[in-house]
């Protein structure tokens, strides 16, 4: 498999081991299609975003991923509360995987260029919110390929 799917399954093995205080599957895929009314429980998706090689010297290279992870659930635009919960969800993901080393990927490192992913600028998307009555946040997590 490639690099870049190889350490989005990692992301997928982490987040699925780790409690976060709400239950989940977070799912590995090249396109988060779905439709409102699929979208019944909080997803986690994890797309696997962009790859980049760069040479460090006459015959090393290293690579770099990135790795969007999105929170997508159905929720009242008008309860702070329940639009809070997911907020807080993302922010306990963007500090886990900032944190740690991916078990299943020990050569990949953490870089810290963590930000939102397109779409999302701000954290989530208030478009979403509004229109569809979901919660659609996300971070773009980056990895160095040692």
């Amino acid at each position: 498999m490639s690099v870049i799917a190889d350490v989005a399954d990692a992301v997928v093995t982490e987040l699925n081991e780790h409690d976060f205080g709400v239950a989940f599957t977070s799912v590995r895929t090249w396109l988060p299609e779905y439709k409102r009314q699929e979208l019944s429980t909080l997803k986690v998706f994890v797309v696997p975003a962009t790859k980049e090689t760069e040479l460090r010297g006459h015959e090393s290279f290293t690579k770099k991923v990135e790795i969007d992870v999105a929170v997508a659930a159905p929720v009242d635009p008008t309860s702070n509360s329940a639009v809070d919960a997911y907020v807080d969800l993302l922010e306990l993901i963007d500090t886990f995987l900032t944190t740690r080393a991916l078990s299943t990927y020990a050569t990949a490192r953490w870089q810290p260029k963590n930000e939102p992913i397109q779409g999302t600028e701000g954290g989530y998307s208030p478009e979403m919110l509004e229109k569809n009555h979901m919660y659609l946040g996300g971070i773009r997590v980056t990895y160095r390929i040692c």
